[in-house]
């Protein structure tokens, strides 16, 4: 220090950067949170697929999008 009326003063561009990167460390964060939610519910529709009885597979082209997670029969 060069005495007692020492001022910490940092370069304009150092408190830029700090802003900055606070608000991307913030949106990243609420980002991940964002995830951890999505994840929670697709493991939870994971489990509520795999718990319920096996059906079979309908035929055609029908859509399978209802079907996401489910145990199916196949014949044939």
């Amino acid at each position: 220090m060069s005495g007692p009326r020492a001022r910490f003063r940092p370069p304009w561009w150092a408190t830029l950067g700090t802003l900055a990167l606070s608000g991307l460390f913030v949106t990243l964060g609420l980002w991940q949170l964002d995830r951890g939610a999505q994840k929670r519910a697709l493991f939870e529709a994971f489990d509520t697929g795999t718990a319920t009885a096996a059906v079979g597979l309908p035929p055609g082209g029908s859509p399978l999008g209802p079907l996401r997670y489910r145990r199916v029969i196949l014949q044939g």
